[in-house]
């Protein structure tokens, strides 16, 4: 059989759970932890291998999926953004000697079987896949960067927003920070973390420049739902540089260079349903009942 892999980041503390009993993706969802239920799915669409990458609260995570098949573990002992816990996947799978494509994907997030079909048939030709979203599915969602339908990269948006705000006095950053949506916490931390540090409000794509304004207002989000070659995108995140407000390596970084290359396709998600994704303990919940009706 054929060997198809994912990578699934479970490596996060979960914070915005406001619970350290477990890890976030071991919660039930409709009588189902949340990690079996992303992994039924992804079976049913013909992935058969599996590689965890954990971290806070491993072992909630191992005992969970004690017993089920296809599954390996990829650690990541300290938390550095996605791109290094993607890295830590993809080593393993290389380590094993997988060469193909790779979903990857992030532990609290259930996707429907369809989307994980489609992506496996768009990456056919060693091509990137990247699933995205109207914004108003996700208002902090990384911003998809085209412009005349050509892809050009993904900016966060905490990058976005803080370019924005970057010409304001220290002192109204923050209120003009959680004007776009952002948490107080957060706002505060971009502003101390980045206080002494000389930023514009535009940014260069693959030759284009951006401002932050009009990065903002793009009409589509990431999802964190992708698939790459592995060994193309293992070169790409290795060179990847912690360049941003966040000062962590981004997956998304790696999508300008591959946009570069022409080698990145965009599939979009318009049902929000297709793809559920949790922060807390109230969004967890409003999921289980979407999946118990």
């Amino acid at each position: 059989m054929k060997k198809r892999a994912a990578i699934i980041l479970c490596a996060g503390k979960g914070t915005r759970m406001h619970d350290s009993s477990k890890n976030k993706v071991c919660f039930p969802c409709a009588g189902i932890p949340v990690i079996k239920r992303i992994i039924d799915n992804m079976r049913l669409a013909g992935i058969n291998l599996f590689v965890i990458v954990v971290g806070y609260r491993a072992m909630d995570v191992m005992r969970c999926l004690e017993g089920v098949e296809g599954v390996i573990y990829a650690f990541q002992k300290r938390q550095r953004g996605t791109g290094h816990a993607a890295l830590c996947g993809l080593k393993a799978l290389a380590a094993i000697g997988y060469t193909g494509s790779a979903i990857i994907s992030m532990g609290d997030m259930i996707v429907s079987t369809d989307i994980v079909s489609k992506m496996l048939a768009l990456s056919i030709r060693r091509q990137t896949v990247c699933a995205v979203q109207p914004v108003a599915c996700n208002h902090s969602g990384g911003r998809i960067v085209m412009r005349k339908h050509k892809f050009y990269g993904i900016v966060e948006f905490a990058d976005a927003a803080y370019w924005a705000v970057c010409d304001l006095p220290l002192e109204r950053r923050v209120s003009a920070l959680c004007a776009f949506g952002m948490s107080p916490e957060k706002a505060n931390h971009l502003v101390e973390i980045n206080k002494n540090r000389v930023m514009n409000n535009r940014c260069i794509l693959n030759g284009e420049a951006f401002t932050a304004k009009e990065i903002l207002e793009m009409p589509y989000v990431n999802t964190a739902l992708y698939s790459f070659p592995v060994k193309d995108i293992i070169k790409v995140i290795a060179q990847t540089q912690r360049k941003n407000v966040q000062n962590e390596i981004y997956l998304t970084d790696g999508m300008e260079y591959l946009a570069k290359k022409n080698k990145v396709q965009i599939l979009k998600i318009n049902d929000s349903k297709k793809m559920l994704t949790y922060s807390s303990k109230n969004e967890l919940k409003e999921i289980d009942s979407i999946l118990q009706r």
